[in-house]
Order: C-alpha cells, then structure tokens, then sequence
C-alpha cells in the first residue's frame, strides 16, 4: 500500500511532495534502524546549481534533525547529472516525520522552490539492516 510524505510550506500551502511504497511490514516505528537511499536527477545544466543547493540542504538536515546525511555524485558513466544522498534513521516514522520539521525552517521554505527547479525526478530506497 503506498505511503505518502510531502513537504509544506507555512500557511499549510503544499510545495512539492514524494511517494514511496513499503512493503516491509517490519518496518514500523521503533522496530527497526532504516537507511534512505535518494537518488535525484538534475535537469541537464544545472548540476553545479543542484550540488551548492543540496549541500545547504543536507547542513539544515543535521542542523535541525541531527542526522548526518552524506551526499555523493557520479565520477563515471551514463548517469552524470545525478546526486544521491543516503541517510540513517531510527526507524520508518522518523524519516515520515521529518518533512513537516524541515519545512517549519525558512531556510527550507525557500530552499525547497530552488530544488524542484534543478531537479528531473526523485526516487527514495529504503533500506534495513541484515539480521
């Protein structure tokens, strides 16, 4: 069954949102650490504009949920104009939680426009430890 996450801005006026689907009835709040894997793609020419706006970004993550999200691009390949970025939370609900948090910041409410209009589309993976 999909879930779903979006961002807001203040006021409740919704700027963009992302959906994603999980399968893992497991992964429930407390049960178990999860770790995101996002994968954006930039729009052709903008990829120096999305990697200054992704890594201010990723500093108000760990400022204001205290995560430390590490960023990566491609050095090779078929798949230049793209930043992934993984993430570890304490469980599924955490990483649900967040939008609403990030987008309390005004650095975020303003961010937030500036991301959508380098970015192509966005996946998010969502991954658990093995036992």
């Amino acid at each position: 069954m999909p879930n779903r996450a979006a961002f807001f801005v203040a006021g409740g006026e919704q700027v963009g949102s992302f959906h994603f689907n999980s399968p893992i009835d497991s992964i429930k709040e407390g049960a178990m650490k999860v770790m995101v894997r996002s994968i954006m793609k930039v729009v052709p020419g903008k990829m120096a504009e999305a990697m200054e706006l992704e890594q201010k970004h990723m500093a108000t993550a760990s400022r204001v949920l205290g995560i430390s999200p590490r960023c990566y691009r491609p050095v090779s390949g078929d798949f230049m104009n793209t930043i992934i970025y993984e993430s570890e939370w304490d469980s599924l609900a955490a990483f649900e939680a967040h939008p609403e948090k990030m987008m309390a910041e005004p650095e975020m409410q303003a961010l937030f426009p500036k991301l959508e209009a380098v970015t192509e589309s966005y996946v998010a993976e969502f991954y658990t430890p093995m036992p």
